[in-house]
């Protein structure tokens, strides 16, 4: 058997509705597999499965593969295509596939005919829904295949398999198989062909991105690791190294993954060299040459840092601290798996450094042969409950210099070029509020960072990031420069500090979410990865202040996307501007009525811009909603004493701007249908949406996945529940505040609720244990009210089981389409009802 490979352009159609009479013939398709064969011969009249010969038995169920999608090939006038005798070869048989896509903006039944006159079978998605196992002369009415199937939001790819035999239609009959397919269409879209469907999880999970970027000390090459994720869920990973100065990769590898950059070497500004660690041996590779040399052997296991003539182990030291039958507490979180687990800085030999019962862990190194190394120890009797503290050690001299001492809110240290001075990562509690600028009587959020600076010798702090807005994540230092990523606002933006001038300055980097970046030592060039709300990440460099784009993974999926229209919607409350955005519809037409999803947070992080996140708003457009995402008081970016309001609020200020937000966006636009809003949030997010519904009816449903409904049970019981809570209520306990922990918990308030709510959870959350769904679904029972509960079996605090979050996904779609749009077929497909 042999098999030649062809390929056409996609029929993309607008669709589709069970009721609708008019019919649109497909114009386009791609070809499949073409597969030559020639009639075995018989020796037997059964083969050993007792079956006599049969040639339908090797129709094959068509099924796509990206291969297909090179070429195209259209239809006749009358949206007929054909195979002439001629195209077959010399076989007996020729098996051929076709394909064409259609999509679909809700859970609906889609309607086509199939009019052939040779034997075929039909499959939707790789899986066969009809055949047809006779052949004629000609196509007739009689030869059609109906197909009627319910299909979910989405693209969904159409295969047809023709079996032609080549002794038919011989002589100067070069065209006898024929294929006509006719889809029935609703008549407002009648004979409109769309080219492009809206965003799936499917497609935003799928393919490959970039995960890690970084530049060579010398600035001449830079580095991306990329993760690549197939349909099944399977995920494959790669690296590649290019020059900066036209982007030609020099190097690629998919089987190592743990190159970096050697920095730490007295000439490493004149160097372009990886080093790896393979097995107990380093080596280090010219991506140039591919040249690789054995640079260290018989090292110890653990993670590498390579000094200017030393290397250093990061090495972890594993307790199991559960395994037993009897396990004795000592703090609440020796509960946790690998809690007793040590982090221990060793020489290349595996001896520690430190002779400790604590962990330490690498900050960093400069070029005199000291580090800066942290340690964190326990105290439960206070909050943060978690405290840390940064010392100085000189490898020569064997001293030690501590730097800080016993300070919760402080993060991690670097050090300056000039070795003079380090900068430390904390918010804005750390050195006794040295950078705080919240009123008097609130307390700072925790999560928001900001950066200070040491002078190593006089140990004077300086607060450089106290009237700095943006919250920290992570700083880059150079020699005149600080390079530093921050929430800023909805947006993760890249910030240079200049250590001369003090000032702040927005690098017009041009994505809304900068991902992972590097500088490179002369500070001419940027490497960096990210994403704008309506486009996915690509990989972009900063050459002298000039950005482009080099590496665009998803560009050909995104070429088939069809995205809506996104504003920005804000509004004055509590004397501050509540920032949100309105994403719209690919075919949005302001003369219909939409519904609407809500979506927030409410926690400490922005709901940001990222065009591929966990509840992207693009996954509701394209199924016919609008989506409100709105960054209320808490938020982190927006300044520090808009973040500190999240400080024992637990809902205040929150859920007042959430309801005022939805009522605004519905009176400023009246083509949202204000009786059809749902909302939806997760963690956090959870507690919000059950709280909202104590305060309000705005929302015909609600969805809350691993929600919060107890604040006592959540705080005592979460793994860091009580940790969370020393940052969200600060000072306040169950015992000195019950009123915060109980008239803000949504259980407390359950017969306030009469929104149809919908609860989700992992058996195997760790983070809000399922008790707090349990305890809420409990009581809306009792009290009659409307409400759902999915438990997701062996999920943690997230869904990241590829087909458990692809069937997790179609349960809210199924519950806003239920509710919505008044439609609960979905619903009722996935979750069918049973009496008990």
């Amino acid at each position: 058997m042999k098999t030649k490979i062809l390929s056409l352009a996609f029929a993309l159609v607008d669709l589709l509705c069970l009721n609708a009479t008019a019919q649109t013939p497909v114009t386009k398709y791609y070809y499949g597999k073409w597969i030559g064969f020639n009639k075995p011969v018989v020796l037997d009249s059964l083969n050993n499965q007792g079956k006599s010969f049969s040639i339908d038995d090797y129709i094959s169920t068509p099924k796509w593969e990206d291969a297909y999608a090179n070429n195209s090939e259209n239809t006749k006038e009358d949206g007929i295509i054909t195979i002439g005798i001629h195209q077959c070869g010399a076989e007996d048989y020729n098996i051929v596939e076709r394909f064409f896509k259609i999509s679909t903006q809700k859970r609906e039944k889609v309607k086509f005919e199939v009019y052939s006159n040779s034997k075929l079978k039909i499959s939707i998605d790789g899986e066969k829904v009809s055949e047809k196992s006779t052949e004629e002369d000609e196509m007739t009415n009689e030869t059609k295949v109906l197909v009627e199937k319910e299909l979910n939001p989405g693209t969904h790819i159409i295969g047809i398999s023709q079996l032609c035999l080549l002794s038919k239609g011989a002589g100067d009959n070069n065209e006898h198989y024929k294929l006509k397919t006719l889809l029935f269409t609703d008549n407002t879209k009648q004979n409109k062909m769309l080219d492009k469907s809206g965003l799936t999880l499917e497609t935003m999970l799928c393919g490959e991105n970039p995960y890690s970027v970084s530049i060579s000390p010398k600035g001449d090459l830079y580095m991306v690791k990329y993760s690549k994720t197939d349909k099944k869920g399977n995920r494959t990973y790669r690296i590649e190294v290019r020059t900066t100065m036209n982007d030609n990769i020099v190097f690629e590898d998919k089987n190592i993954l743990s190159y970096q950059w050697i920095t730490n070497c007295l000439d490493y500004k004149r160097t372009s060299l990886l080093y790896y660690k393979d097995g107990s041996t380093i080596y280090t590779l010219n991506p140039l040459t591919s040249e690789k040399e054995t640079k260290a052997k018989d090292i110890a296991d653990g993670s590498i840092t390579l000094g200017y003539d030393f290397i250093l182990v990061s090495k972890t030291s594993k307790r199991d601290n559960t395994s037993g039958d009897l396990h004795r507490m000592y703090l609440p979180d020796d509960r946790i798996p690998g809690w007793r687990d040590r982090t221990t800085i060793c020489w290349d030999n595996g001896v520690p450094l430190f002779h400790t019962y604590r962990s330490t862990y690498l900050n960093d190194i400069n070029d005199n042969n000291r580090i800066l190394f942290s340690m964190s120890s326990n105290d439960i009797t206070k909050r943060p409950f978690s405290f840390n503290s940064i010392y100085q050690y000189n490898l020569e001299s064997n001293k030690m210099d501590t730097l800080i001492e016993n300070d919760g809110f402080v993060s991690s240290a670097q050090y300056l070029r000039d070795n003079e001075n380090i900068v430390i990562v904390a918010s804005n509690e750390a050195f006794n509020s040295l950078g705080s600028t919240v009123k008097k009587g609130m307390i700072p959020n925790a999560f928001n960072n900001s950066i200070y600076l040491m002078n190593l010798e006089t140990k004077e702090i300086k607060a450089i990031g106290k009237n700095f807005n943006p919250s920290v994540k992570n700083v880059i230092v150079r020699k005149n420069n600080l390079y530093i990523l921050c929430e800023d606002k909805d947006s993760i933006n890249v910030y240079k500090y200049s250590l001369k001038d003090n000032t702040f300055t927005l690098l017009p980097l041009e994505v809304d979410i900068v991902h992972d970046f590097d500088v490179s030592e002369d500070e001419d060039r940027i490497v960096y990865y990210g994403e704008n709300y309506n486009k996915p990440n690509r990989v972009f460099t900063y050459l002298y202040g000039k950005v482009k784009e080099v590496v665009f993974p998803k560009q050909e999926e995104f070429k088939n996307l069809s995205i809506g229209n996104m504003e920005t919607f804000s509004f004055r409350m509590h004397n501050s501007n509540i920032d949100g955005r309105l994403y719209y519809p690919a075919d949005f037409d302001s003369t219909k009525k939409y519904p609407m999803i809500v979506y927030y947070y409410g926690g400490c992080s922005p709901t940001d811009r990222s065009f591929e996140m966990r509840y992207s708003a693009w996954l509701y457009t394209q199924q016919g909603y609008m989506v409100y995402v709105v960054n209320p008081s808490g938020t982190t970016g927006w300044g520090q004493e808009f973040a500190a309001r999240h400080v024992n609020a637990w809902g205040d200020y929150t859920a007042d701007e959430i309801i005022e937000g939805v009522k605004r966006v519905c009176k400023a636009y009246p083509f949202i249908d204000s009786k059809h809003i749902g909302c939806m949030g997760a963690s956090y997010g959870g507690f919000m949406t059950q709280y909202l519904q104590t305060k309000t009816d705005i929302f015909a449903c609600a969805i809350s996945h691993a929600g919060i409904s107890n604040i006592t049970s959540y705080w005592g019981e979460g793994y860091w529940g009580y940790s969370y809570s020393g940052a969200a209520t600060a000072d306040n306990y169950p015992w000195n505040n019950p009123d915060i922990y109980t008239k803000h918990s949504p259980l407390f308030n359950a017969d306030k609720i009469h929104t149809p709510l919908l609860l989700l959870h992992g058996t195997s959350d760790t983070n809000v244990p399922i008790g707090e769904s349990i305890q809420m679904y409990n009581a809306l029972k009792i009290l009659g009210r409307e409400v759902e509960f999915i438990t997701v079996k062996g999920e943690n605090h997230g869904i990241v089981d590829f087909n458990k979050r692809m069937q997790w996904n179609n349960t809210i779609y199924a519950w806003f389409a239920k509710w919505l749009k008044e439609d609960s077929s979905w619903w009722d497909e996935l979750y069918p009802k049973e009496e008990f």
